[in-house]
């Protein structure tokens, strides 16, 4: 995984992809932190998202 800034559309992603509310952060950085309850799984799936994320998309108003 190449770390990379996060932007706004971020959690949306997450959510879309069902991984909002899981017990992890992250920073516009681009770090991530997860808790221990996380699943190999769970972090997998999150940092797919991640991957694919732009960081320079912007909300739909």
């Amino acid at each position: 995984m190449t770390k990379k800034a996060i932007g706004p559309t971020f959690p949306a992603e997450l959510e879309v992809a069902g991984l909002m509310g899981l017990p992890f952060s992250w920073s516009e950085e681009g770090d991530i932190f997860y808790s221990d309850a996380i699943t190999d799984a769970q972090m997998a799936a999150i940092e797919a998202v991640y991957d694919k994320h732009d960081p320079t998309a912007l909300l739909n108003p």
